[in-house]
């Protein structure tokens, strides 16, 4: 078992993802139905399902649990540590402008999940250590999730009131249009 990178040189910019995140609005709304909108409750569920397919869920990381070790051929031992987490998994594979790199880091490690699963190699069994050098492998990938998830605040608060906009004016046509 290996940690799986994708190179931090080579992620796509955060900009993509949230452009791609505007686009869908249009679509999202324009193929609403007149019965998605009719009834309020009905209405307010179909803003909910639209907001969750375009809005951001920031990530928060919950605590790092040690799993397991295996003892390997060359007289180490592989441990296993998972980070769960919260959010949109994406937030961890979108670079964003000004982020700097250190020589040390060997790319973001990929979620499985709602999760990451680093594994270290140590001479003894040690959960405590390997927890701490798990955090240091993670380190850039935690990094870049928290900084687009701060940067995503303000983009979720000007597409939401756009979603709202945009849902209250096609309730509005689909009212006029079908006479109810």
């Amino acid at each position: 078992m290996t940690n799986h990178y994708v190179s931090h040189w080579t992620l796509p910019s955060i900009s993509e993802l949230t452009s791609k995140r505007i686009a869908s609005i249009n679509s999202l709304v324009n193929s609403l139905k007149f019965h998605d909108v009719e009834q309020d409750a009905t209405f307010e569920s179909t803003k909910e399902r639209i907001k969750k397919a375009v809005l951001f869920e920031p990530i928060t990381f919950n605590d790092p649990k040690f799993i397991d070790y295996n003892f390997q051929e060359d007289s180490s031992y592989l441990h296993e540590v998972r980070f769960p987490f919260t959010g949109d998994k994406e937030l961890f594979l979108h670079s964003y402008s000004g982020l700097s790199f250190s020589t040390s880091d060997h790319g973001v490690i990929e979620p499985y999940n709602n999760e990451f699963k680093v594994y270290v190699s140590l001479n003894q069994i040690n959960p405590e250590n390997s927890i701490i050098e798990a955090e240091q492998l993670l380190r850039l990938t935690k990094n870049i999730g928290k900084d687009n998830s701060e940067a995503i605040i303000d983009f979720n608060k000007a597409v939401e009131k756009r979603i709202d906009n945009d849902l209250e004016h096609k309730r509005n046509e689909l009212f006029r249009i079908f006479g109810k």
